[in-house]
């Protein structure tokens, strides 16, 4: 079963069968500059292999520190919706928190205003009666 090659490798295999044919035969001229070919064209072809691997390499850092910073983006953005909401629920409740206190405030004073004015109308009541508890004191 014969597999199908591609061109890098079918470069790389010259390579390789020029140079054991150069070290079994005496070396004429066509041998140096077909060892002398096939070399620099397996070296570029083994600098063209690092430059795929390091360009995919690359990709993939650039690919893993973009994910990364939009993750880091996403996160920050989540944060801060979160401390706004807070923002906004503190708010809410702060301003609940003042209307209940200006309701109270205003309970008070109307309770105060009754008072008085009870205390006006029963003046003379309260006043007997207060005689009477220090008459029977005595």
């Amino acid at each position: 079963m014969e597999m199908k090659m591609n061109n890098q490798e079918y470069k790389i295999r010259q390579f390789f069968r020029n140079m054991a044919g150069f070290f079994n035969k005496e070396i004429s001229q066509k041998d140096k500059e077909e060892f002398s070919n096939s070399a620099v064209i397996f070296f570029q072809e083994i600098q063209d292999y690092e430059k795929q691997e390091l360009q995919r390499y690359i990709k993939n850092l650039e690919k893993e520190a973009i994910e990364n910073i939009k993750n880091e983006i996403a996160t920050k953005d989540f944060v801060r919706a979160e401390i706004a909401e807070a923002k906004m629920e503190l708010k809410q409740e702060i301003a609940e928190v003042r209307t209940g206190l200006k309701e109270t405030n205003t309970r008070i004073k109307y309770y105060f205003f009754v008072l008085i004015f009870l205390m006006f109308i029963l003046q003379p009541t309260i006043f007997e009666k207060i005689q009477t508890i220090f008459s029977v004191l005595k």
